[in-house]
């Protein structure tokens, strides 16, 4: 065997013995070493153990850093936190164990292993030392915390925020509603109620998330967009409005269920330019607004209105006692409190502003507070001016048109709580000029009515009935403030009690004055106002006597009211009123006047009412009055016109006159002659006269008038115009009958003389008939010349059968295209309300029929007439014990009901209410 062989065989041999040497040596050598090192390794641990602290130190002081900035820290931080935690926990007890047994020997098993767990401990900590200095940041900007957090501060539960919040939990439900509008009036909480139901929707689990947002007056965009990302933790790049809402628009609809509100919104909003989904794009999605005008919500096709009212008597006490404390309820302030309480009128922004304001406050300041709340001056109430005027001046900042500020103002004159007549504000606005290019005083009507519809709709005024508003107290307060201004120059002390003239608390630069509904009974001998326009002092009772010279300064004067509903004593109008040069509006209503002569120096004047006064004659020297547009002498005992009076006001526009009807009447002769020079009425025509046929004639021919209303001095004041021959109706054919201008036929002995003038009453609206002896109410040729008829009332009427027929007729000529409803009560022989062929467009607006006690009628419609009733939305029928069926076949033989739902043969058909008869419907 060769050396080299020996060698290599040595080799074979050999490695593998070292090999299994080395990994049998190095467990046990590094064993060794944690015998031998242990001091070493305890040292190194702390050592590096101190590193780590010192790294844990700086990124606490940068989370504390980031947590002031309103930041979220990184999960993997807080984790990092704790595990470093931890390891410290471990170095300690380590070094715990070092140190106890430092001074003497540690057995050489204790020893082994406190110096393993030291180097495995160390290990871990190098690695935490890494994964901290990989921390690129520590924190991220998230979405603000949850409104579910915050206190609602001074929300309590009444009926009113119980309703409104009811209302808006309940649409949360219906799924065919996805944007809810809540308005009402500055001050009476409605963001405080949504933020209620924001948090009572998120406790219900109704929606996984909730954001919400404030549009306010001057809305911006892009910080719109802004707060909805921020609340969803969404991060937005820059760009353009576009790009950011769809970003938005995607991260929305990954909520299933989701709930937007939109605070304080003045304008319409485009959801989808913000990025908000909302019905087919996302049914998940629900958007709440609130605003204070009405009309907001129709813009924005809300399909869920809720209205927040003010509080309830009952309800703003307890709301006042909240906040002002128990001492209201001693005897020295309850009687005060009340007083002020009342004044807030349920606002409960005042409530609760003056209840601060008052609080632990002297009786002293306490009845003054309730003092400048009457006087509507609360300056030096704390909080008064920053919470509550400057809330409410932002609704009339809003307002676009100078118009409308004009109006609020107007109606400020008046009294608290008072109802303000709309149609005497229109005359008012005309003297003071405030209305712009109107034309004529119908044009003025329908502007005025169309800017009393918008303060109603921005919560600045209340309805009061049909033709009345009124102005909530806290409202009057602030526009008093507002109208204060030089600009507009009001002064207000109506309803007071003022027993004489206020001269030190007028202003001299004052421009409009109100001291009506006061108890003044003495005039100063002369008024001294150089730029007054407006004057109001009706409504004193005691006021008896007017200094002569009392106008002689007041060239400046446009509105004059001294109107008071009081025939016991005479008034002697002072001979200084003929120096009233530029008075355009003058009313005088219910005195008891004797000479009213200097009135004709008033050439500027353009209205004038002398309703209800105890007038007997009209002086000649009216017929000065070439300005005059309106004269109103209704209900007063006005008989005596003299020739030329009325002919000499070129300008008229509306005649207003009370007549008795005797014949020999020489007021009426003087009329009638005065009529045949007036030869033109252009557009409106309202009568009520039920004799004197020749003079309803003679009035018809007037030139320029517009207007002509004469109530009849009878034992009937039912509102007619009864028609006798063909000359009068074919005379009135060319006139429009506005609400309230209605026709009614009377019972007459002869049906052909009185119904068949109606052909030619082509502008006709509203129609009402009763009374009247015949079987076919419209045979074809009449009914076809009723193109403008709107509303049909038909009743009592014993002979009736048929009201409309159809047959031998140009179907191509044919309709009744405006009429929206009709009515037909008390008809004991109706049998058809339509027969004949009926053209598929002959009642195209019909929306409502309302058939009452007709216990003959058989059937309502056939097949073929539902398709000339598209529109027809609500049918109600009572007491008509024999009909059979609502919709019967073509062939009337047959009677048989139609097979088809009445939901499909009248689509648009919403309210179907029967009763006391035996119908199914079909």
């Amino acid at each position: 065997m060769t050396t080299a062989m020996a060698t290599a065989i040595l080799g074979i041999l050999v490695t593998p013995v070292v090999e299994i040497s080395k990994c049998l040596l190095a467990p046990l050598g590094q064993k060794i070493g944690y015998l031998v090192h242990y001091r070493r390794n305890i040292s190194e641990l702390k050592e590096d153990n101190s590193k780590l602290v010192e790294k844990k130190n700086n990124i606490i002081k940068d989370k504390e850093q980031a947590r002031r900035r309103g930041e979220t820290i990184n999960d993997p931080v807080e984790v990092w936190l704790m595990k470093v935690d931890e390891m410290e926990s471990e170095v300690a007890k380590c070094d715990g164990v070092f140190q106890e047994n430092k001074s003497c020997f540690l057995d050489p098993r204790s020893r082994y292993k406190l110096s393993k767990k030291a180097t495995k401990i160390k290990r871990a900590i190098c690695e935490l030392q890494e994964d901290g200095e990989r921390f690129n940041s520590i924190s991220h900007v998230g979405p603000p915390p949850s409104i579910e957090e915050l206190p609602l501060g001074d929300f309590i539960v009444f009926t009113s925020t119980e309703t409104a919040m009811k209302s808006i939990m309940e649409a949360f439900d219906m799924s065919n509603v996805y944007i809810i509008g809540v308005h009402g009036m500055a001050g009476v909480g409605k963001t405080t109620i949504i933020k209620a139901v924001r948090r009572q929707a998120k406790m219900s689990r109704k929606f996984d998330d909730v954001v919400t947002v404030t549009v306010s007056q001057n809305f911006d965009m892009k910080k719109i967009q802004k707060e909805i990302a921020e609340q969803l933790g969404l991060h937005l790049p820059d760009g353009n409005e576009e790009s950011k809402a769809c970003r938005i628009f995607a991260r929305l609809r990954q909520v299933e269920r989701i709930l937007i509100i939109l605070d304080d919104v003045w304008e319409r909003l485009e959801l989808g330019q913000i990025g908000i989904p909302y019905g087919d794009n996302h049914n998940g999605c629900k958007v709440v607004l609130t605003t204070r005008r009405r009309d907001v919500c129709t813009q924005m096709d809300c399909t869920c209105d809720v209205e927040v009212g003010v509080l309830s008597q009952d309800d703003s006490w307890d709301l006042f006692q909240k906040f002002a404390g128990d001492n209201v309820n001693s005897p020295q302030l309850h009687k005060v409190a009340k007083d002020i309480c009342r004044e807030c009128g349920g606002l409960p922004l005042a409530l609760v502003t003056l209840g601060r304001a008052l609080k632990d406050k002297k009786p002293s300041t306490w009845v003054n507070a309730a003092i400048e709340l009457r006087a509507s001056k609360p300056v030096n109430i704390e909080g008064m001016d920053k919470n509550v005027y400057s809330c409410i001046k932002l609704s009339f900042d809003y307002l676009q048109s100078e118009e409308a500020r004009y109006i609020m103002f107007y109606c400020c004159l008046y009294p608290e709580d008072y109802s303000i007549l709309i149609e005497k504000l229109v005359y008012y606005g005309i003297g003071d000029g405030f209305l712009c290019d109107i034309q004529t005083i119908h044009e003025g009507r329908i502007r005025v009515n169309a800017i009393i519809e918008t303060l109603v709709d921005s919560c600045l005024l209340l309805n009061d009935g049909e033709d009345y508003v009124k102005m909530h107290d806290v409202i009057r307060d602030v526009a008093k403030h507002i109208a204060s201004d030089p600009k507009y120059g009001v002064e207000v002390m109506s309803g007071m009690g003022l027993k004489s003239w206020p001269r030190s608390r007028i202003r001299k630069d004052v421009k409009r004055i109100s001291l009506m509904k006061n108890n003044i009974s003495k005039l100063p001998d002369q008024i001294d106002y150089p730029y007054v326009l407006s004057l109001l002092l009706n409504h004193n009772y005691d006021l008896v006597e007017l200094p002569d010279n009392l106008f002689i300064a007041q060239e400046s004067l446009k509105v004059l009211d001294l109107s008071t509903y009081d025939h016991a004593n005479d008034l002697k109008l002072p001979s200084s009123i003929s120096c009233l040069k530029n008075l355009r509006t003058l009313f005088l209503e219910g005195k008891r006047l004797k000479d009213i002569s200097s009135l004709g120096e008033l050439t500027a004047l353009e209205i004038l009412s002398l309703k209800g006064s105890d007038l007997v004659e009209l002086p000649k020297e009216i017929r000065k009055l070439s300005n005059l547009r309106y004269l109103n002498l209704l209900t007063s005992n006005c008989t005596k016109i003299p020739p030329n009076v009325i002919s000499s006001m070129s300008l008229l526009e509306e005649l207003y006159l009370s007549m008795k009807l005797e014949e020999s009447n020489t007021g009426d002769i003087a009329m009638t002659k005065d009529a045949r020079v007036l030869s033109d009425i252009t557009s409106y025509l309202e009568f009520y006269i039920q004799r004197f046929y020749s003079l309803f004639k003679e009035f018809l021919n007037m030139e320029y008038l517009t207007v002509v209303e004469i109530w009849a001095i009878s034992n009937k004041s039912k509102r007619c115009i009864t028609l006798w021959d063909d000359a009068v109706a074919t005379t009135a054919a060319n006139y429009e009958f506005y609400s309230g201008g209605r026709i009614e036929l009377r019972k007459k002995p002869q049906y052909n003389e009185q119904l068949k003038g109606l052909e030619l009453l082509k502008c006709l609206r509203f129609l009402e008939i009763s009374e009247l002896v015949t079987k076919i109410l419209f045979p074809p040729k009449l009914s076809a010349n009723l193109g403008c008829l709107e509303v049909l009332d038909v009743k009592e009427c014993q002979q009736l059968e048929e009201v409309f027929r159809f047959e031998d007729l140009n179907l191509e000529c044919y309709g009744v295209p405006r009429l929206t409803a009709i009515g037909l009560r008390n008809l004991s022989e109706l049998r058809s309300i339509w027969t004949g062929t009926v053209p598929a467009v002959r009642f195209p607006n019909l929306k409502n029929l309302n058939v009452d006690n007709c216990p003959k009628l058989m059937k309502l419609f056939t097949p073929s007439m539902t398709k000339a009733l598209p529109q027809l939305e609500c049918l109600v029928i009572f007491g008509c014990s024999n009909l059979a069926t609502i919709i019967a076949s073509d062939v009337e033989e047959d009677a048989v009901a139609c097979s088809e739902p009445i939901n499909i043969l009248l689509p648009k058909l919403k309210t179907h209410s029967q009763s006391d008869h035996k119908a199914c419907p079909t």
